[in-house]
């Protein structure tokens, strides 16, 4: 059934039942129904009401061709527990426990020990289970994923695709507080290093960049979770529910001040003042890996997005081992005589010229040694890119050395005495990569 069809009946629903046999908020009213998509929640202030209530839900459903799912449907039973101001939650094993029938079907009664399972979230009678629950269930496929035969990039990509965005909804509408968000982590980044095989000492702002700025694009669920449970807490605020907002203020806990305060954001920000704090984060991110050794490339790689795809490791044709130098080089951190010696009084001098320190810059930019395979390496790719213009563009290359550089000086005399048009375009092809050392960029002395 379309969702306006489904809603239409809905509202028709609560028009027939009014506050009929609700349950009395202080200052708000009675309440006696709820709605969200095809689920809704009854509420009565008396064991009589709920049947009425069920009564007649169940016979205006069936007058429109709809019915309850007895089967799925729970039942929650507050009573007093004598003198002391408060609840017991009643279930089964009490003396004459509430017993509530749709079509003289039962329906089940949650039990203090039992849990529902609604939307990925896991419910007791006292609200939604210990968070920690879910945390543990992040433990195991993680561990799964680790062990499974398969390439590094695809790992990571199930990571970032899948198994993080599987537990967002739960940790978001649980009691989720910043700290227990920071053990995820670092325990999802404890994963990451192990498989990539980095260093500890790597910067973690490097897995949270998203991939087109050179980073793996995994997303950090602190910054998310306290991002959502604030924009959720502020359209209670929002929506005009009376009822909603009654019980977030009077039933809610520290959670909310605390994202608040981890965002540096106010108890109540605007949706303009929360979509502000996303785009900081993500600055101080970029910023944060910028100005350490590992992201010392990070500037020149965020200008040049399609040198990057091969970050979110969905390309084939990338063996692992490959894909894991790669990162290390990415990230600056394969083993030379700097980085393994970093506070260290030792020789750094370069073990096969001995002119410069042996970074990892040296090595690729400057070392005589890796001379010709640099000049190779730069062969190749102006061979690509005149192979690309002649086939697509109808251009005819000339590489600048020996006699084509004689013969373009020659074309264009040419077309400048007859007049003729002549469309000459100089490519100049390099490798984008960082040539200023860390320490000189930071100002080190």
């Amino acid at each position: 059934m379309p969702s306006i069809l489904f809603n239409l009946v809905i509202d028709e629903l609560f028009e027939i039942i009014g506050d009929r046999f609700g349950y009395e908020l202080e200052g708000v009213g009675k309440v006696n129904a709820r709605a969200f998509a095809d689920d809704i929640a009854l509420v009565s202030g008396t064991e009589l009401g709920m049947q009425q209530l069920l009564s007649e839900t169940e016979k205006f459903l069936t007058a429109r061709g709809l019915e309850l799912n007895t089967g799925k449907c729970i039942s929650i039973c507050l009573w007093k527990a004598g003198k002391v101001k408060k609840s017991q939650i009643v279930d089964s094993s009490v003396t004459n426990p509430p017993k509530f029938t749709v079509k003289n079907k039962p329906i089940q009664l949650l039990g203090v020990d039992k849990f529902c399972r609604y939307l990925g979230v896991q419910f007791t009678p006292l609200g939604a289970v210990d968070p920690r629950v879910s945390v543990s269930e992040l433990k195991s496929p993680l561990t799964s994923l680790a062990k499974a035969p398969l390439k590094p990039q695809q790992k990571v990509v199930i990571l970032r695709t899948y198994l993080i965005s599987r537990f967002i909804f739960a940790f978001t509408h649980t009691e989720c507080y910043p700290k227990l968000m920071r053990q995820q982590d670092r325990l999802i980044r404890r994963w990451l290093k192990e498989t990539l095989k980095l260093p500890p000492s790597v910067c973690s702002d490097f897995f949270y960049l998203p991939v087109k700025e050179g980073g793996l694009g995994i997303r950090k669920l602190y910054d998310i979770i306290g991002i959502a449970k604030i924009r959720l807490y502020s359209s209670f605020f929002r929506a005009g529910d009376e009822c909603l907002r009654f019980l977030v203020e009077t039933q809610g806990s520290t959670m909310h001040s605390r994202w608040c305060n981890a965002m540096k954001l106010s108890d109540r920000p605007s949706a303009a003042d929360i979509n502000q704090s996303n785009v900081l984060l993500i600055n101080e991110s970029r910023i944060r890996l910028a100005e350490t050794v590992h992201g010392s490339v990070s500037t020149v790689f965020r200008e040049s997005p399609i040198t990057n795809q091969w970050l979110s490791g969905c390309t084939r044709i990338i063996k692992g081992r490959t894909y894991i130098k790669a990162i290390q080089m990415r990230t600056n951190t394969i083993p030379t005589r700097v980085s393994t010696t970093r506070g260290q009084n030792t020789n750094k001098a370069c073990r096969r010229c001995g002119l410069a320190d042996e970074t990892l810059i040296h090595i690729l930019q400057s070392c005589p040694l890796t001379q010709g395979t640099r000049c190779r390496r730069h062969n190749d790719d102006c061979r690509k890119v005149s192979d690309k213009y002649s086939k697509q563009k109808g251009f005819k290359p000339l590489n600048g050395v020996g006699q084509n550089v004689a013969l373009l000086h020659n074309l264009l005399r040419h077309a400048r005495t007859n007049k003729n048009n002549l469309f000459v375009r100089l490519l100049d092809v390099s490798k984008a990569f960082d040539s200023v050392s860390h320490d000189s960029r930071m100002g080190v002395v």
